[in-house]
């Protein structure tokens, strides 16, 4: 495992959902020790996007935002 994979990352649980209603991919990054501590982000995409390697893509950018907004706290 790369110490930039986030979605494996053993430190931190990533939960992600696209709300295909308004295409809308939520994001939320929780610390596996102190589920209290957690960020959250969403951020609207297009159709095609939504496509596997693209919503991938997608939510590791964004876990990687809130990650670097946990340890920052």
């Amino acid at each position: 495992m790369s110490n930039d994979d986030i979605l494996n990352n053993p430190k931190y649980r990533v939960f992600a959902c696209l709300d295909q209603c308004d295409m809308i991919v939520q994001v939320r990054v929780a610390l596996r020790d102190d589920p209290s501590k957690f960020v959250q982000r969403h951020r609207h995409v297009t159709l095609k996007q939504c496509r596997l390697d693209d919503y991938q893509l997608i939510v590791s950018i964004m876990a990687k935002e809130c990650e670097k907004e946990l340890e920052n706290a």
